[in-house]
């Protein structure tokens, strides 16, 4: 078969083959000839009830914070707002879902009022009610993750951010009991073993007990981390453990996920939209609009898919996304108000053309985090460390191990001082409020101390005693620069936990850290038995002042 006859074949197979594709879901006009449609908006909820075959939609923020309820009819093509009585505060970033003829909404932000609570919407009588929240709730929190599998009676909510503090922690109401319980903690943020405190995150249920998680916002907060992140997790509520996904779409916020119709057991997640720029992000490969990102359950890996379609929406932020028997319907995010249809099921994901390649720290993607990293193991990692192995063990080389002792602890400071301001940069808020933050600042203090204290040494006077005070300058510091410096492998170590550094990245870094320890090992004990060959007779340094 000739090029030109394959060319044909492969053109006439993905033209014929089924896959994604995007519909403009086009309204119904009212007797005024104008469409009735809710008002722009973004950070919404947004569910499709089966039972009668229509959209839910609350809330979210536009021009102003949203507390007003839509259902959306299927079959007439019609938005149509709920005038109620009772009904939840106004918010946005809240953590929704639909279960058995019910829309949940819990969490969520309004100004300064951050809410914990959790209310239903009977969406056949068309009333909510605020159901208790006994039992250990979540915190006032906005930005979270969760929902329902269809059918079940486990309502989960993982993550957010107070108004002080980001989460890590996750919670399941039972619908049975009316309770909350917390079935992960908040834990350390420097566990690889679990996603760490983050808000604006996606999320969408794959099971009963399966919750995943997609990129937010890791700095600030008591914590420091990549804003946007591009991490992504799957929570076994049976197991309560983390498992995370290998990297490949765009780090985000705001993002949206939302669980493909299966075909046979087959099942895949779609990722689309969300913020991929943000203060700390240098250089990013962006998703072109007619992609989205498909998360494949069984095989635990993410493709980038080509989304058909003779229109195509707009990249938008803080969209709302709900799962349907055919696909998934989408509204509104950013300023838009337009709903969408993303017609297929996992095996049209499966079948839709790659577009685009996979992305990961320093391929395709980097941050003022990742250049805080560079700087920092340059200059506490390699010089500092250089500077003060020359000092140690290559006295006998003068004046020429001064010389080398000072360009590498001058070069290594100028570095480290580099990767501070980008920390600085980089972190929303709370700079030093957690361990990494706040034992930098202390190693640089101990850094920066060092040249200060160089300037007002007492010197040596050629053919007499080491005078008190010179004893007492050389004591304090020697041992603060070499605080300094193992505290700052201690830190460095921290922060590739903080920074989401690969299993490869760690394993190269303490492979570095051991074979720094035994060459000062080596170099210790060859000093030594110098000293005690040499009978205790110290080789006399040139009395020069440095």
């Amino acid at each position: 078969m000739t090029a030109q006859r394959v060319s044909v074949v492969i053109l006439l197979f993905s033209t014929t083959v089924a896959q994604l594709t995007w519909t403009e879901v086009q309204v119904t006009n009212t007797s005024s000839g104008t469409p009735s449609l809710p008002p722009t908006r973004r950070d919404h909820a947004l569910g499709y009830d089966i039972a009668t075959n229509q959209l839910v939609l609350f809330g979210g923020r536009g021009n102003i914070v949203y507390g007003d309820t839509w259902l959306f009819d299927m079959a007439a093509k019609s938005w149509r707002q709920v005038t109620l009585g009772t009904k939840p505060p106004a918010r946005f970033s809240m953590v929704y879902g639909i279960s058995n003829g019910a829309f949940y909404v819990s969490t969520g932000q309004e100004g300064a009022n951050l809410y914990n609570d959790i209310w239903k919407f009977n969406i056949s009588s068309e009333t909510w009610t605020e159901l208790p929240s006994s039992g250990t709730p979540p915190a006032k929190v906005y930005g979270g993750a969760g929902g329902f599998f269809n059918g079940s009676s486990k309502f989960y909510m993982s993550h957010g951010f107070s108004s002080s503090q980001r989460y890590a922690n996750t919670f399941i109401y039972d619908l049975g009991t009316m309770r909350w319980s917390e079935v992960f903690p908040d834990a350390s943020s420097y566990d690889p073993s679990h996603p760490h405190a983050r808000c604006l995150v996606s999320g969408a249920m794959v099971d009963e007990d399966k919750l995943v998680i997609y990129g937010g916002c890791l700095s600030g907060g008591k914590t420091g981390g990549h804003c946007p992140s591009f991490d992504s997790w799957i929570f076994n509520g049976k197991s309560r453990e983390w498992s995370r996904y290998p990297n490949c779409a765009s780090a985000r916020t705001y993002s949206s996920l939302a669980l493909l119709p299966s075909s046979g057991n087959k099942k895949r997640v779609v990722l689309y939209g969300g913020n991929e720029k943000g203060g700390q992000v240098l250089i990013t490969k962006e998703a072109p609009a007619n992609q989205v990102a498909v998360l494949n359950i069984e095989s635990e890996e993410w493709v980038l898919r080509k989304v058909l379609g003779s229109k195509i929406p707009k990249k938008r932020v803080g969209t709302g996304m709900a799962s349907h028997p055919n696909g998934i319907y989408m509204f509104g995010g950013s300023e838009f108000n337009d709903l969408w249809f993303l017609e297929g099921d996992s095996d049209k994901a499966d079948n839709s053309a790659t577009i685009g390649e996979c992305i990961a720290p320093f391929k395709g993607f980097f941050n003022l985090i990742m250049l805080h990293v560079v700087f920092m193991f340059s200059g506490w990692g390699i010089l500092l460390q250089a500077g003060a192995f020359i000092a140690r063990y290559f006295r006998f080389k003068d004046p020429l191990w001064f010389h080398l002792h000072r360009i590498c602890q001058v070069s290594g400071l100028v570095l480290s001082l580099a990767g501070l301001i980008c920390a600085g940069v980089s972190v929303q808020f709370d700079h030093f409020n957690f361990a990494h933050g706040g034992l930098g600042i202390v190693i640089m203090i101990l850094g920066f101390q060092q040249p200060i204290n160089a300037i007002f040494r007492p010197h040596k006077v050629k053919g007499e005693p080491v005078a008190m005070k010179r004893t007492i300058w050389e004591f304090v510091h020697i041992n603060s620069g070499r605080l300094a410096l193992i505290l700052s492998v201690v830190n460095i170590s921290l922060g590739l936990y903080l920074e989401l550094a690969s299993t490869a990245t760690l394993i190269l870094w303490y492979v570095y850290v051991v074979v720094v320890v035994i060459v000062y090992i080596v170099m210790e004990v060859r000093l030594q038995l110098q000293r005690k060959k040499s009978s205790h007779e110290i080789i006399q340094m040139d009395t020069k002042q440095y």
